[in-house]
């Protein structure tokens, strides 16, 4: 066997037979950093590009279809290009041309081959609906006479001037902004959330607008085409693309370089000026867009563009710097070859870069994998149903059709024929074993949603002064009922008000220097910026204790005495006490069945949301205060049993009735309640489910339908 994987005889009867190169390959001579002569071979049907150096190259371009490879051998070992020694490698070089499809082959029926060749391609084209959801072309028109006209304004960007211009443009963003980055990455989440997603949406679009365009006028400015612009729709979502597959032909790898860094360069552009607009523009949409703009450049930049293990800037980037064109595909096939030699089979030479290509390779799929994991993540954490649908459609296009593609290689391609048997039994295990991996690592997180009553709970209060001042008003009288967030004591505090005044003037003053100063005087503005913001914290601040001077029941109950009898305009300090209220505290109680808290792995200061049945717009906020230790079946109240139109269905048991299954007990005190919440009233309690995987959630459900069948069939 040769380094090549066939049989020497067939390397033997390739000697007479006839193959030329192809007649529309576009071949560009380079020179690297280096000094060395390299040649790139463009295949404009694929888009692919092909590497040789120059004894390959020489190799390559005396192939003539009118001889036969033998003579070929002959003529390249008389002038000295090869050595009789080389016939094989020789061979080996052909058919990995072969490969490539950069080979013309000698056929007498050249019109239906084509006719086959053009259908292949007809079909190729066609995108599966799956593939349609990741990344999907519509191609709109031809740019490059707008570009060629619109240049004299846009290409100076590209020069030394738009480089000075963009490097000081970045610098006063970093100096505007410096202390502030912290505060706007803290914030960053809340750009999910669901009020924002218009506008984190259409932000998005204008973004890779002015990506797109940055590609284009970078390749006109240096000497490329761009014939082709579009919409490309990434996970739905509407984006632009431009075709700049012309910088392929430029000699100079910097400036294909900086054809793929040109969208990027763009976009910095307008992320610097947003960030600065962020710095000083006020709460509103203004600063929302701005922020939106800022986040989603560095977001999509770090994640996608400028990562070289993603097929878009970065990669391009990378191969140049390398000088390793095509790399994804070398990857792919290195990692093929790296199959069928753990299977055994004949495998090619391994070329001079081949660790770099299966390091690439296998990096590049593991990173696939967590990005797709995290988006998956982030979007089941706010929309459980649309997430999971999401990982149905990475599981399949990450995992599904390259292991239905290495299914079927094995089970019916020839180069299995010899290990038949353990290349099919490697198929089935991977086709019943590996989607059910897959769907089982899909992340879910369901809500839990469970039955509760509100109850009552006793005791007395002592309401305190919650600032020094004078008592003004009391608005209650001793037996008098009071209701939760009732005015029990009115304070008046001279001095707090005074301050007020006093910072008020103040804030207005810094205001109007830092709007004197915007324009003419940056650092003066930003010192007036610092104290303003200082004064408004102050005016907070001093707002939130006036407003403290009304003094309010926490729960509704009854005014049993004042805590001095000549409370009416006297002066407390703060903590003195006023009035003691005694209550009927309402509270919710919770029940949830027991492989659910241990599911959502529930706690006390656990935040939920409470629904009030009488009225399903009401919803309050609550907070885990009790989690009883032990679950019952026993203790479930009367209210929410199936007896009284409860969710909770009952079963007989040695003659008692209980609840089907266990439940755990849960109080919860509500941030607020309805206008006179009466007892008993039914509500729903809904938890923010933990996140979990697919597999792990089957198989709780599957011990939990085990364990009440057992119980079932011992009774």
């Amino acid at each position: 066997m040769t380094a090549s994987g066939l049989p020497k005889e067939a390397l033997e009867k390739l000697g007479g037979v006839r193959v030329g190169l192809r007649s529309d390959l576009e071949v560009t001579r380079q020179i690297s950093g280096g000094g060395r002569v390299q040649y790139v071979v463009h295949d404009p049907v694929s888009f692919e590009n092909s590497l040789f150096d120059a004894h390959e190259y020489r190799v390559l371009s005396a192939i003539d279809a009118r001889c036969r490879l033998a003579d070929v051998l002959q003529r390249l070992v008389e002038a000295g290009v090869l050595d009789d020694e080389d016939r094989e490698s020789f061979y080996d070089f052909i058919l990995l041309q072969h490969q490539r499809r950069l080979l013309r082959l000698p056929i007498a029926d050249g019109h239906r081959t084509w006719e086959r060749a053009k259908r292949r391609r007809e079909q190729n084209r066609k995108i599966s609906p799956f593939r349609k959801i990741m990344y999907w072309r519509v191609p709109i028109w031809n740019p490059d006479h707008f570009l060629e006209k619109t240049m004299p304004y846009v290409g100076w960007i590209f020069g030394r001037y738009g480089i000075a211009l963009w490097c000081a443009l970045m610098a006063f963003a970093w100096w505007a902004s410096s202390g502030r980055l912290w505060e706007m990455l803290t914030s960053a989440p809340s750009l999910l959330e669901l009020e924002n997603l218009g506008v984190l949406w259409v932000t998005l679009i204008v973004l890779k607008v002015f990506h797109e365009f940055g590609h284009a006028y970078a390749c006109r400015y240096l000497g490329g085409s761009v014939p082709e612009m579009g919409l490309a729709f990434v996970l739905g979502a509407p984006c632009a693309y431009v075709d700049a597959s012309s910088a392929w032909k430029l000699s100079n790898p910097w400036h294909r370089i900086g054809i793929s860094m040109g969208g990027m360069f763009a976009e910095s552009f307008l992320a610097a000026i947003a960030l600065i607009v962020w710095v000083g523009a006020e709460e509103g949409i203004v600063r929302t867009v701005a922020q939106n703009v800022v986040v989603l450049a560095t977001a999509v930049t770090v994640l996608f563009n400028i990562n070289p293990l993603m097929k878009f800037d970065g990669y391009y980037v990378l191969t140049d710097l390398i000088r390793e064109p095509n790399m994804r595909a070398r990857s792919s096939n290195e990692l093929g070859r790296l199959g069928r030699k753990l299977l055994k089979l004949p495998v090619p030479a391994a070329g001079a870069r081949a660790r770099i290509h299966l390091a690439y390779g296998v990096g590049a799929f593991v990173y696939k994998i967590l990005l797709s994991v995290g988006i998956v993540t982030t979007v089941v954490l706010g929309w459980p149903l649309v997430g999971a649908m999401l990982g149905v459609v990475f599981a399949w296009m990450m995992l599904g059709q390259p292991v239905l593609r290495c299914v079927r290689w094995l089970w019916r391609s020839p180069e299995t024929r010899e290990i038949r048997w353990k290349a099919r039994s490697l198929g089935l295990a991977m086709v019943t074993v590996g989607p059910a991996l897959a769907l089982a690592a899909i992340p879910v997180g369901l809500e839990v949603d469970v039955p509760g009553i509100v109850v009552s709970e006793g005791g007395e209060r002592v309401l305190r002064a919650p600032i020094a001042g004078f008592v003004r008003a009391v608005p209650v009288v001793v037996g008098g009922a009071v209701g939760a967030g009732g005015v029990v004591v009115e304070l008046e505090a001279p001095d707090l008000e005074r301050k007020l005044w006093n910072a008020r003037g103040e804030l207005d003053a810094n205001r109007q220097q830092r709007l004197a100063a915007e324009g003419t005087d940056p650092v003066a503005a930003k010192i007036a910026s610092e104290r303003e913001r200082r004064h408004a914290e102050i005016v907070a601040s001093l707002e939130q204790r006036i407003a403290s001077t009304t003094v309010r029941s926490p729960l509704r109950g009854t005014v049993t005495r004042w805590a001095r009898p000549d409370l009416l305009g006297s002066y407390v300090q703060i903590g003195d006490p006023l009035v003691v209220v005694e209550g009927e505290e309402r509270r919710v109680e919770a029940w949830i069945p027991a492989r659910d808290i241990e599911r959502s792995r529930i706690n006390t200061a656990e935040q939920a949301e409470v629904r009030y049945l009488r009225d399903l717009v009401l919803r309050h906020d609550a907070t885990v205060i009790e989690i009883d230790p032990v679950a019952d079946r026993g203790d479930v109240p009367d209210l929410l049993t199936s007896h009284a139109g409860g969710p909770i269905r009952l079963e007989t048991i040695d003659g008692a009735e209980q609840a089907e299954r266990a439940y755990v007990r849960l109080l919860l005190d509500p941030h607020e309640m309805p206008p006179e919440p009466s007892l008993g009233m039914a509500v729903r309690v809904r938890f923010t489910g933990r996140l979990e995987s697919l597999g792990e959630w089957m198989f709780r459900q599957a011990v939990g339908f085990t364990q009440q069948w057992r119980l079932s069939g011992s009774r």
